[in-house]
């Protein structure tokens, strides 16, 4: 069960950055984000960050922090792979340990996900400023990361 739990959040991660993936490429984006109001500007700061190497979001550290750990906490749980041969589950340190992993990923994702900061942008600055932050590490970390 508990592995199934996971494959479940695993799936529900990858679909939600494919989500983010397919709307900020959709054919008919600008159509779509000019419905109420929204306003798109010739060089987005999703274009900036990505297309012309400039950083564009001013992430505060606590936030970075928080994504940076949580990648990490989600690689480590990914890389762990506990003995069950010729076992009907997982003993109780190995339900322990990843009841932990579990409980780490959620904590790490509320934070990120309700930060104040999220609050200072809107529409699709929002969608792009999640995406670029998702990177953000990886950038800093450069291109042997």
């Amino acid at each position: 069960m508990i592995q199934q739990l996971d494959a479940t959040c695993r799936s529900v991660e990858d679909l939600a950055t494919a989500a983010e993936e397919a709307f900020l490429s959709h054919p008919d984006l600008e159509a779509i984000i000019s419905f109420g109001g929204a306003v798109r500007h010739s060089h987005s700061k999703f274009e900036q960050t990505y297309h012309l190497g400039v950083p564009a979001y001013d992430f505060p550290q606590d936030l970075l922090d928080a994504q940076a750990a949580l990648d990490e906490v989600q690689a480590e749980r990914d890389r762990y792979r506990p003995e069950t041969e010729g076992s009907s589950g997982y003993t109780p340190e190995q339900t322990e340990r990843l009841a932990g992993y579990r409980a780490r990923v959620l904590e790490l994702t509320t934070f990120v996900l309700t930060h104040p900061y999220w609050a200072t942008l809107s529409g699709p600055d929002r969608v792009e400023a999640r995406t670029a932050l998702k990177q953000a590490h990886d950038d800093e970390a450069g291109p042997e990361a």
